[in-house]
């Protein structure tokens, strides 16, 4: 446990990030869960942010708040991409196109925290404000989610394919995918931003 004195508070976000955790796993590792599996990847992407906040409450110079904020950034981008992505038809009678597939795939890579994407920043920054206030156990458990997440996305590949984007919707696909992994490579404008969130905390 933690060396740092933990108050009830704390105990109360960091339990309920990790039970979060624990149950969006099971339930997008169930046999059935199919294209319900992405889904609860999203809820688990909210654990994470729990998980940074309590952090933060523990170690107020920590990482955890800039850590939730990226976290938030990298969920918002593929949320909007997985928006964009939605049918508007039965799904077995759409066309394979390669744009809506690979915004699907960049939307799980993002979450589960796998390069070259912001979600893989803020992942790590999330590890290591964990380790930072000595939660190595939660910073396992946080580190066996993302791992498992692979298992449904590989699933997710031989699901029908996503209808083709057109017209403004593939533009604004392309537009984030590019932002997705640019910030990925060159991550220090999101890291930025999330700063600039944390210090405005601390100085509210």
């Amino acid at each position: 446990m933690s060396p740092f004195a933990t108050s009830a508070p704390v105990i109360v976000a960091v339990t309920m990030g990790g039970v979060l955790l624990v149950i969006a796993t099971v339930m997008a590792l169930r046999p059935k869960a199919g294209t319900g599996s992405l889904g609860w990847f999203i809820i688990a992407t909210f654990a994470y942010c729990i998980l940074g906040l309590a952090a933060a409450m523990q170690l107020r110079e920590s990482d955890g708040l800039r850590a939730a904020a990226m976290q938030l950034l990298a969920l918002a981008l593929a949320l909007i991409l997985l928006l964009l992505c939605q049918p508007r038809q039965t799904l077995r009678d759409a066309p394979r196109q390669g744009l809506a597939s690979t915004a699907r795939i960049v939307v799980w890579l993002t979450l589960l925290g796998i390069p070259p994407t912001v979600g893989f920043h803020a992942k790590v920054m999330l590890y290591r404000s964990l380790l930072s206030v000595g939660w190595g156990g939660m910073a396992a458990l946080a580190i066996a989610v993302a791992a498992a997440g692979v298992l449904p996305a590989l699933s997710a590949i031989g699901l029908p394919p996503p209808l083709p984007l057109k017209g403004a919707r593939a533009a604004v696909a392309v537009v984030l995918i590019a932002l997705i992994v640019i910030l990925g490579l060159y991550p220090q404008p999101a890291i930025s931003l999330a700063g600039m969130v944390q210090n405005l905390a601390k100085s509210g």
